[in-house]
């Protein structure tokens, strides 16, 4: 089949003019719908991506927090344990220094001649036990005597192995102190 144009040339290159801006607009429009889809879609990625990152760090401010909070608990307790100690320790350096003072009282009221081995203290039965060495027994006699006359002590118990001996005499002397 044979076709002729029989259109003069101006018209032929305004005909070709305008199909070929009519593909032009054809194709520009395809291409516009496709990046305008392709933005949309980027867009809405970049949008999961933005909720994802923050609910990740709302998550991991939530751990550390949960991290933070275990670590000072745990600190409390090991402050909690430690002030408790320290009471304890209070409340026995309280008793010691008072202890000391009996003690040096208790040296004091011992006659030349006399040694202690030991002093032990229930602190339930505020029973003290004194454990030491008189030379002789007037020693150790004088020794209880002023335990008898201190305030401080009653209840006080000497066995009678303490006056056995006259001299050497290893003895042990129990009392209440008040």
């Amino acid at each position: 089949m044979i076709t002729l144009n029989l259109l003069p040339p101006e018209e032929r290159e305004n005909l070709q003019l305008a199909k070929f801006s009519r593909a032009l607009v054809y194709y520009s429009m395809e291409i516009f719908v496709l990046a305008a889809i392709f933005i949309v879609l980027l867009a809405s990625i970049l949008a999961y991506l933005t909720i994802q990152l923050n609910s990740l760090e709302k998550l991991t401010e939530q751990t550390e927090k949960n991290q933070s909070l275990a670590a000072v608990k745990e600190l409390e307790t090991e402050i909690n344990s430690l002030n408790q100690k320290m009471k304890t320790f209070d409340a026995v350096q309280q008793n010691a220094n008072s202890f000391s003072l009996i003690l040096e009282d208790l040296a004091k009221m011992a006659p030349a001649g006399v040694e202690f081995f030991s002093f032990n203290y229930d602190g339930q039965t505020k029973k003290a036990v004194l454990d030491g060495y008189a030379l002789n027994r007037e020693s150790f006699i004088a020794l209880r005597e002023a335990i008898e006359k201190d305030q401080r002590f009653s209840d006080i118990e000497s066995p009678i192995s303490n006056l056995v001996k006259s001299t050497d005499n290893n003895f042990r002397i129990s009392f209440k102190i008040k």
